[in-house]
């Protein structure tokens, strides 16, 4: 099951890089991505697509995703799979059905909330041309169950 949900957040990620929008000018106008993991801060970068989200109708459910870059090559991914409009949703492992995951990667590893002992949560306040929100999540690392990234304090503001 770890293998699919992986396969499906991988998938879904690929089609969010695919579809996603940013402002055409690079500037970032304003759009960011921020958060806390453990005790450094995270900001997505001001070059376009350093902060993006899509909404992608499935048919059956649409999927919501916001993520950012950071300039040294670190990411924060958020999906909430049967997204219904602004509210909170968990972030975490629910039973092997489909949950909302937080991803925060470096350039060596991954740590997602959907990993057994990771969990979280995002509120999203608004999305109509743009989404703005908080979040955060205990990621774990898949390949090193003891190892644990806490995102906190995020926030984010972004066009779709």
């Amino acid at each position: 099951m770890k293998k699919f949900r992986m396969l499906f957040l991988t998938l879904v990620f690929g089609i969010a890089l695919l579809n996603c929008s940013s402002s055409d000018d690079g500037s970032g106008d304003g759009e960011f991505i921020r958060a806390t993991v453990e005790t450094l801060s995270f900001e997505s970068s001001n070059s376009a697509n350093g902060a993006t989200a899509s909404k992608i109708d499935g048919g059956e459910f649409v999927t919501f995703i916001v993520q950012g870059f950071d300039e040294a090559g670190n990411s924060i991914v958020i999906v909430v799979p049967e997204y219904e409009g602004p509210g909170t949703y968990g972030l975490g492992n629910n039973n092997g059905s489909f949950s909302g995951s937080g991803l925060f990667a470096d350039l060596s590893s991954a740590w997602s909330s959907t990993n057994e002992g990771g969990t979280g949560s995002i509120t999203i306040l608004t999305d109509n041309e743009e989404t703005t929100g908080s979040f955060e999540f205990l990621g774990v690392d898949a390949n090193a169950p003891n190892s644990t990234k806490n995102v906190t304090s995020g926030s984010f503001r972004v066009r779709f």
